[in-house]
């Protein structure tokens, strides 16, 4: 029986080079694919935030939808609310249609001063309904959205005065 010389001895050594390379160029784009998948699945998927108390701001969204909200949300107190509203940008060649806006605050805990309790997202609440149902064209600033209200409860402590909060928004 013949012995075969390896791979490399037959046609150089450039063909193991070569595989090597691939390899590397295979690994290194699967690593970079797998990095991104865990990015996308720790992140939600859809959700991106935006500091109300700070004023208006822009909510991107990996959707090509982005949401962006034109109210403010300052100045808020024990029992005061303040109404949430905005447009959207659609990046994509075509009209989106959504269904409705969805919002959260995003979970946080600060503790200002020590003797008092600590001030979460619990201590707020968004409520309200922006059942829209409507096609949103090609653009920015097209389509608007409304009925949603930001509160500070009653009960919340004193240092949530003046704190900065994250919301985060989803279209349905």
């Amino acid at each position: 029986m013949a012995r075969t010389a390896p791979l490399a001895h037959r046609f150089g050594s450039r063909v193991g080079r070569q595989f090597s390379w691939s390899v590397r160029v295979l690994w290194s784009t699967l690593s970079a694919f797998g990095l991104t998948l865990v990015v996308m699945l720790a992140s939600g998927g859809a959700a991106s935030a935006f500091r109300a108390v700070a004023g208006n701001g822009v909510i991107r969204a990996p959707a090509p939808v982005s949401i962006v909200q034109t109210s403010t949300a300052t100045d808020l107190y024990p029992g005061a609310s303040r109404a949430l509203s905005g447009e959207f940008d659609n990046r994509t060649s075509a009209r989106i249609f959504v269904k409705k806006v969805e919002a959260w605050v995003v979970p946080f805990r600060e503790q200002r001063n020590g003797a008092l309790p600590a001030c979460t997202q619990a201590d707020f609440e968004i409520s309200g309904n922006s059942n829209l149902s409507v096609h949103i064209l090609r653009g920015a600033d097209v389509g608007s959205w409304s009925g949603l209200v930001l509160s500070m409860r009653e009960s919340a402590p004193s240092n949530c005065a003046g704190i900065g909060l994250s919301i985060a928004y989803r279209v349905g």
